[in-house]
């Protein structure tokens, strides 16, 4: 995948998980929700997790209009391959119900509910979703994603804009170390 791509790709699900986590550049390790960007990224904070506590991430995709969400995530398919002490499995949530944002946008979650660790042992996360057919977003006109800077057609000043033209094939976005504290 080409890098402009990936970062469309990855931009996608950031947009949606920045919703989500409400700013936090790091998780509450009293918390059972597992910030998988921030974790991903290196952030110390958030690779600490409550001991003996069932764990889980959450995470969606947004967009600018009902259909548009009804039809991208019809061709996402998440897939989170965990291995702890406890052994490997592969968890592949689906989308939840749609929900209209406050702006006018729409959204559906997913959760994906994980297995409790003990004091001191860990667990690592890889987070991959397939597209299995082309799909594009729309952003509401007041946002100042730029089209043109992103390899997009120039936006025409009316409507809503398209954004994030994503392809067919699998994209990674990261693995994640978790360890019980």
């Amino acid at each position: 995948m080409t890098a402009p791509l990936r970062v469309c790709a990855v931009g996608i699900v950031a947009l949606a998980m920045a919703a989500f986590t409400a700013g936090l550049a790091y998780a509450d390790p009293n918390s059972p929700r597992i910030n998988f960007f921030a974790c991903a990224a290196g952030g110390s904070n958030a690779k600490a997790v409550p001991a003996n506590t069932p764990l889980y991430i959450q995470s969606g995709f947004s967009s600018g209009t009902r259909g548009l969400v009804e039809g991208a995530v019809g061709k996402i398919q998440n897939a989170f391959a965990v291995t702890s002490a406890g052994g490997s499995s592969t968890f592949i949530p689906p989308f939840g119900p749609l929900l209209q944002n406050p702006d006018g946008t729409w959204t559906t979650l997913f959760r994906v509910d994980l297995p409790a660790l003990a004091s001191g042992d860990s667990m690592t996360i890889h987070w991959t979703y397939t597209v299995s057919q082309p799909y594009k977003e729309l952003v509401p006109p007041s946002s100042d994603w730029d089209p043109e800077a992103n390899f997009q057609p120039p936006w025409d000043g009316t409507g809503l804009k398209y954004a994030n033209f994503t392809p067919a094939g699998v994209n990674d976005l990261g693995t994640c170390t978790v360890t019980a504290v």
